[in-house]
């Protein structure tokens, strides 16, 4: 796959596991991408949430996108975008439901 193919399979199947680690303990959960571009994989946690801690405390990350046959596996460091009220508001636009936690953030 090249990377515009990857972005696509990304944006097309946007629930994906996030494993961090919390000490030498690690966790796995499933999140929704916001999108995926040539800019990054953006995705949203809140605040109070304990992945935002782990996050916090180590960025290294693996994220799992997958389908009924195929599976893609990407491992990098997140960075926290928390002063992007653009984003934010991107965000927003498409998952009001979201409104509680960025009114929050």
């Amino acid at each position: 796959m090249d990377k515009k193919q990857i972005l696509e399979f990304l944006n097309a199947n946007p629930a994906f596991q996030l494993a961090t680690a919390d000490g030498n303990i690690p966790h796995v959960r499933t999140l929704m991408l916001h999108k995926a571009d040539e800019t990054g994989i953006y995705f949203m946690v809140g605040k109070f949430k304990d992945v935002y801690r782990q996050l916090s405390l180590n960025p290294n990350v693996e994220l799992c996108f997958h389908t009924d046959n195929f599976q893609l596996r990407i491992t990098g460091q997140v960075e926290s975008l928390d002063k992007d009220l653009e984003l934010k508001k991107e965000i927003l636009s498409a998952r009001p439901f979201m409104k509680p936690w960025i009114d929050n953030v």
